[in-house]
């Protein structure tokens, strides 16, 4: 057996209480360089900026000629959330009656009849989040739409008219609410 004096013993436990020590401090400042680190990945996240877009044709008829509509949408979304988007809406394949117009949220007028269904609507924040062509009757085209305002987190869904035809053609006009909601933020 080995015999170790009173001395070399505290000497050992001395060591190990000391390297015990060192290690655990050792191991405190890893983890506050860790903590540091996640706390300025999370500073540093980039905005996410994306884009979409929507091609869409439906075949009509007018008189006796076959064409399509089409509606082209260009969509920008920060984080998710619808930011701005552009539509244009065109018809194709029939020459006597060839449109191509823009559609932009300034040519839904909300009436007063519509802001009285609900709180306060400022035209500012929405953005057209989607068109839908419906039907052709008598020189007009017939929509409907979704506005989204991605703030306050509500939409409006309605219906419009698009003159294909005479001295009105390419105006939109017969704007009408049908619904104002909470959002479905989604991109479609």
């Amino acid at each position: 057996m080995i015999y170790f004096g009173k001395q070399k013993i505290m000497k050992y436990i001395f060591v190990i209480l000391l390297l015990t020590l060192t290690s655990s401090c050792k191991q405190q400042e890893d983890n506050k360089s860790i903590n540091i680190e996640s706390t300025k990945k999370e500073e540093t996240t980039p905005l996410r900026i994306s884009k979409d877009s929507i091609n869409t044709s439906f075949p009509i008829q007018i008189e006796n000629e076959k064409g399509f509509i089409k509606i082209f949408g260009q969509r920008q979304f920060k984080n998710n959330q619808l930011i701005s988007s552009n539509f244009t809406i065109s018809i194709a394949d029939i020459p006597k009656y060839l449109l191509v117009q823009n559609i932009e949220k300034e040519s839904f007028k909300i009436s007063d009849t519509d802001l009285k269904k609900t709180d306060t609507i400022n035209m500012n924040n929405f953005v057209i989040k989607n068109i839908k062509f419906e039907f052709v009757r008598a020189n007009t085209l017939y929509f409907n739409a979704v506005l989204q305002n991605p703030l306050n987190k509500r939409e409006i869904v309605g219906r419009f008219n698009l003159f294909y035809q005479t001295n009105k053609k390419g105006r939109v006009y017969g704007w009408i609410v049908d619904e104002i909601r909470a959002a479905t933020i989604t991109n479609n």
